[in-house]
This record gives structure tokens, sequence and C-alpha cells, in this order.
């Protein structure tokens, strides 16, 4: 019969949702209505405010991935154990002879 009892000791982590940056059509009106030079630096601006944004995401991914690592070596860990215990259960059952 099994334990009503469970230890956890893993934590499922979620990744995390966001939404795509979007740009306005005034922005893009504007984009498009000024001269070349200045339309030039508009978008090297929205570049870098993306690339900015590709940083971030960076990081917190890099983030997730290292709680994925430590939940993945706790799950390890966990199983050892277990595979120890039930070694430990199948040698005081196994019988003599």
């Amino acid at each position: 019969m099994p334990s009503d009892h469970v230890a956890r000791s893993a934590e499922i982590i979620a990744f995390p949702a966001q939404a795509p940056a979007a740009f306005s059509e005034p922005a893009l009106a504007a984009a498009l209505a000024d001269d070349p030079h200045e339309r030039l630096m508009r978008a090297m601006r929205m570049l870098e405010a993306a690339q900015a944004e590709q940083r971030e995401a960076i990081t917190k991914w890099r983030g997730a991935i290292g709680a994925l690592s430590h939940s993945v070596e706790s799950l390890g860990s966990s199983l050892t154990q277990y595979q120890c215990t039930l070694n430990d259960l199948a040698t005081r059952i196994q019988p003599e002879g």
C-alpha cells in the first residue's frame, strides 16, 4: 500500500511568458515621414532597445537554466537516496541461503 507521505525535494520552475514588444502606429508613421538620417537614427535607437530587451531575456533564461540545473541535481540526489533505500530493503527481505 503506498505511503500517504511523500517527500518532495524538486521544485517546478515555470518559464515566464512575455508579450513581444509592439511598435505603435504613430511611431512607425513618424519614422516613415522623417528625413533618411533621422529615420536611421530612430531605427538605431529601436535596435538598441531591442538588443537591451534580448540581453535581459538571455539573463533571465540563464537564471532559469541555472535553477533547472539545481533542480535536476536535487532530483538526482533524491533518486540516489531512493535507490539506496530500495537496496537496503531488498537486502533485509531477501531470504538467506
